[in-house]
This record gives C-alpha cells, structure tokens and sequence, in this order.
C-alpha cells in the first residue's frame, strides 16, 4: 500500500496512518520472530541429542590438550627459573 496512493487531508493524518502501518510491519516482525524461535528450538533439542555426545568429547580432547600445553609451559618456567639463579 503506497503512501502516494491515498489522499490525506491533513499532514497529521497521514503521520498517523504512517505509524499504523509501521507498528503493524513490527508486530507481524515478532510473531515471525517467535514463530521462527520456537521452531528453532523444537530442531535444536533433536540436534542436540544427537550432537551432546561429541561435543563433550570435543571439549574433553580440548581439556586436555591445553593442561598438556600448560605442564609443558610450567616445566620450561620452572627450567628457566633454575638458569637465572
């Protein structure tokens, strides 16, 4: 529906009309947005399911890469420390 379309008799008027159809527009924007988030999380629960298992063994192979790295890291500080006195 285009604003040149239509005849207001007053500036205001036309504001008017404007704000309607702008809160209309933000409205359906959140039902869509609601929509899409719940059906977002009704997939993400089956995904979830599936994917927890090697997502933890992920952050578990992670883990323990990085404590490694850090004995590693604390050997050679500690080798360090030993040189300088």
């Amino acid at each position: 529906m285009a604003t040149a379309d239509r005849t207001y008799y007053s500036r205001e008027a036309e504001m008017r009309a404007n704000q309607e159809r702008m809160l209309a527009s933000i409205v359906f924007l959140m039902i869509g947005m609601g929509v899409g988030a719940a059906v977002a999380l009704m997939l993400a629960a089956r995904a979830r399911q599936r994917s927890r298992p090697s997502l933890v063994g992920a952050i578990e192979e992670r883990f323990n890469t990085i404590e490694k790295e850090l004995g590693e890291l604390g050997k050679r500080v500690e080798h360090r420390i030993k040189e300088l006195r």
